[in-house]
């Protein structure tokens, strides 16, 4: 069995703006989700559960441009 070396992926607050709205929809995979971002499925639970914290955040960042 191969070594796998964990590497450490930086998302964007876009980037989990992104995944909080491809939850929104009916044919949301988290597999898909973690093949396109290079994260864990744990990650994506994480984000999911802050997703509050997120938006508010994106919100005031884009307001403040």
């Amino acid at each position: 069995m191969p070594v796998v070396t964990p590497t450490w992926v930086r998302l964007t607050l876009a980037d989990k703006v992104k995944i909080i709205e491809e939850s929104k929809k009916s044919d949301f995979c988290r597999k898909k989700i973690c093949q396109e971002f290079g994260i864990s499925k744990a990650t994506i639970s994480q984000i999911l559960k802050n997703q509050k914290t997120h938006l508010e955040a994106y919100d005031y960042y884009s307001k403040k441009s």
